[in-house]
């Protein structure tokens, strides 16, 4: 995502001493650094959101939540000097012992939160905004490199079921804490260490990206809430209260009378399951053009002819027999397992107004723009 001053940041990470950049995404707000001061060196993961005040109370509960104590906090106004000095703080931690022990979080299966400050953007639209930043340790492996790369660190079966194992404990602490991991977790997000400091030998495996990461959301249900989705585009904070269920009965009737077209009320509908921008929770509109017409638009623009409504898209394409199998073959019984839009079906979709790095991460590492 953008952030305004994303070129400010950058060149006050670049001009910290010992500090390069290894890896940027300003449209993600992504940030590697590497650091070295002789022979210590130290790599750091630095994130840059903007949140709306009550995403940014939501931020602060998975802060407090998995945050082990230790995390350094700066208070705003953070000038660039006090980011320079918090990285080198940082740094020089995380090189002591390789930065096994500097910091502890509240599982120790989760990546540790190193610091964090937020300040009010100074260019905010209607509603005031918050930039978060926050700075964890960048591991040397993930599980997305050690698979992709072939590197043999998995390929003893027992390898594999302890980092499962840790996997599966750090997923059950975070849904303790009150928070799920939206979508699915990334390979990338799985860092991945050995006591011999390579990538094969006896797994240690931390989750990391939950302290700033549109994937994390909150996930209790407590109080006859909804679960809500925290997306760093679309501000969706809904409650199953009086007032909403008014204006779903008023969405839904302003539909039924012809006040409101179907495009809007698919999106009404959308914007309440928490669908926005987010990739990982983008908008869905159903399949209405007939595809097997051969001028299925005119001249003018207008449709010609629309698919048979009568069906779902996975009936068209899969056919009856198909679901009717499936049906008969699951427990409980159902037609349809896959997601309806998943992350990489949107990035396919938008490949041409996509950035490559995106791209890179979530379809293939070797694309071609």
């Amino acid at each position: 995502m953008d952030v305004g001053d994303a070129d400010d940041f950058a060149s006050t990470l670049a001009s910290t001493p010992g500090v390069t950049i290894a890896y940027a995404d300003a449209r993600d707000g992504t940030y590697v650094i590497e650091w070295s001061d002789g022979d210590a060196q130290a790599r750091v993961r630095a994130t840059r959101r903007r949140w709306t005040r009550d995403e940014l109370a939501s931020r602060a509960d998975a802060l407090r939540a998995f945050d082990g104590g230790r995390a350094v906090e700066l208070a705003p106004p953070v000038r660039d000097d006090d980011v320079r000095t918090a990285v080198r703080e940082v740094c020089r931690r995380l090189a002591c012992d390789g930065g096994r022990w500097a910091w502890s979080s509240s599982h120790p299966n989760v990546s540790p939160l190193c610091a964090w400050y937020a300040e009010p953007e100074p260019a905010s639209a209607s509603e005031p905004a918050f930039v978060l930043t926050t700075f964890e340790p960048e591991p040397r492996y993930t599980l997305a490199s050690c698979v992709r790369h072939d590197m043999g660190a998995f390929a003893e079966a027992h390898v594999k079921s302890l980092a499962a194992y840790q996997i599966a404990r750090a997923m059950a602490h975070a849904h303790e804490k009150g928070f799920a991991l939206g979508g699915s977790t990334r390979l990338e997000d799985v860092h991945v260490c050995t006591l011999s400091g390579g990538a094969v030998g006896v797994p240690f495996v931390q989750l990391g990206g939950i302290f700033n990461s549109a994937r994390v959301r909150d996930g209790r249900t407590n109080d006859g809430a909804r679960r809500v989705v925290v997306s760093a585009n679309v501000a969706v904070r809904h409650r199953i209260e009086d007032r909403d269920q008014e204006y779903i009965r008023g969405v839904t009737s302003a539909w039924r009378l012809g006040a409101m077209s179907n495009l809007d009320y698919i999106l009404a509908l959308n914007e309440l399951a928490g669908r926005g921008k987010d990739r990982a929770y983008y908008t869905v509109v159903p399949w209405v053009i007939d595809f097997t017409a051969p001028h299925p638009f005119a001249r003018d623009g207008a449709l010609c002819g629309a698919r048979d409504l009568s069906k779902t898209k996975w009936r068209l394409t899969k056919g009856d027999a198909q679901l009717d199998f499936a049906y008969s073959h699951t427990d409980p019984p159902h037609h349809i397992s896959d997601d309806c839009l998943s992350e990489l079906g949107v990035c396919v979709a938008l490949a041409r107004r996509m950035p490559r790095a995106i791209l890179a991460r979530v379809v293939r590492s070797n694309v071609v723009a």
